[in-house]
């Protein structure tokens, strides 16, 4: 159940994915051959990989006469260190005693009743699949570890070198509580994460692509990709992040710059979704404050006509707009609006770079918000309270509506004054302003 939502979702990361699982491994005819070489060669395997282990500090080595091969016991059906290997027989039959249930029986490896424990089952699945390449955790880069000794039963054994490896950190999952962050590893077992399906719900998959590929190391044998401090609140800026690199890319292009590791991360995250030319993306953040006050997704995509945002895309610049906006809605409706709105010191510092009057126009028109002034008589009050201070102009009105939407959005536009106050939030919204400039 945790590989078919990912089965049915790489496509979206265009990703072409052929799942094997372990048991029709180990039932092949052609693993079965390989796990039957490793028995007979059994003490040459066993030397090898303790060689490895013991150069790496190690005591707990595999015995003399160690067998290679997990039996079933066919009793209780257990497969593990409780049920013992005692002897090979004809080379294909292993005679055991389970620790647990304490059946004596004997297991055909050619009838896969059985496999080889880790250690073993992995190198294996290098030579059969004809493995080149692995990204492994960090754990591995441990001296005498699987990839380790794997490596050096590829190599001395079947002759043949181990996959390239990459390896990479882990993934954290982080909650800011109490003003305090808290760091957890991923786990989906758990429930602790986001899941590459649950990504398209807030985000392109190329985000996703990018936030893995763009990490780089000096040596992959001796460095690990750099973990992740995963912040869902800021998905946002995983984005943008995006965007500004995509950005990057297209400047390099057009002025036939060579910076190699910016091309190829950029072709290795899009893939085979490469767009014709630079594309003209809406801000995601833009689309997550036109989400709070939009009814549905077209009457956001009118907003965005009216704000400008839109003027000059073409269809698929405007399909690209209309997949961030769900995704960007999807999102605020989980973190909530505060998340992506102007945080306190951000406000001071715009309410600081207002000429006098204009603060003194803000102040009282956010004022007749928290007297629960209607929204249909706020327009008319902001022409009022905006003569008074000698803003008498249309263009010197204008200055006072920019000024209340970078206050309260963080943009120089947004809806009419009249429907963002109709919606409880944004007034509730609106009070914690008045409070935050009212005690500057």
């Amino acid at each position: 159940h945790f590989i078919k939502p990912l089965e049915e979702v790489f496509p979206e990361y265009s990703i072409e994915i052929k799942i094997k699982w372990a048991k029709e491994l180990h039932t092949a005819p052609g693993f079965i051959k390989l796990i039957e070489k490793v028995v007979e060669r059994r003490e040459e395997i066993r030397n090898v990989v303790n060689e490895v282990r013991r150069k790496a500090g190690h005591s707990n080595l595999y015995p003399s006469g160690w067998i290679p091969y997990r039996p079933i016991c066919e009793k209780c059906g257990r497969i593990d260190e409780k049920v013992e290997p005692l002897e090979v027989i004809n080379g294909h039959l292993v005679r055991y005693k389970c620790g647990s249930c304490g059946h004596e029986g004997i297991a055909d490896i050619r009838k896969a009743q059985g496999k080889p424990p880790w250690r073993i089952d992995w190198p294996l699945r290098w030579i059969y699949l004809n493995v080149h390449f692995e990204p492994l955790g960090k754990d591995h880069m441990a001296s005498g570890s699987g990839y380790d000794t794997g490596s050096a039963a590829a190599r001395e054994v079947f002759g043949r070198q181990p996959p390239v490896p990459v390896f990479y950190d882990f993934i954290y999952w982080v909650e800011t509580k109490n003003g305090e962050k808290i760091y957890k590893k991923f786990s989906k077992r758990r429930g602790i994460g986001l899941g590459v399906d649950e990504w398209l719900k807030y985000a392109p998959p190329e985000v996703l692509r990018f936030q893995i590929l763009k990490r780089d190391v000096g040596d992959i044998f001796s460095e690990a990709l750099s973990h992740w401090d995963f912040d869902f609140t800021k998905i946002p800026d995983y984005v943008e992040e995006f965007d500004r690199y995509e950005n990057t890319y297209f400047e390099i292009i057009e002025k036939k710059k060579q910076n190699w590791l910016i091309l190829d991360t950029y072709k290795l995250t899009m893939y085979s979704k490469e767009p014709p030319r630079k594309p003209r993306r809406v801000s995601y953040k833009t689309l997550a404050k036109v989400a709070i006050w939009m009814r549905d997704l077209e009457d956001g995509i009118l907003i965005l006509k009216k704000q400008g945002k839109l003027k000059g895309l073409e269809e698929w610049e405007i399909a690209d707009a209309k997949k961030r906006l769900i995704m960007a809605s999807n999102w605020v409706r989980e973190v909530g609006i505060e998340n992506i709105l102007p945080q306190p010191s951000e406000i001071r510092k715009v309410f600081e770079e207002l000429e006098d009057n204009v603060k003194k126009a803000v102040i009282e028109v956010l004022g007749e918000v928290e007297k629960e002034t209607t929204p249909e008589r706020i327009q008319e009050r902001v022409k009022e309270i905006s003569v008074k201070y000698g803003l008498t102009t249309r263009k010197q009105r204008l200055k006072v509506y920019r000024s209340i939407y970078r206050l309260v959005l963080g943009e120089d536009s947004g809806p009419p004054l009249k429907r963002l106050l109709s919606l409880p939030i944004m007034r509730e919204r609106i009070e914690k302003l008045c409070e935050i400039l009212v005690a500057k």
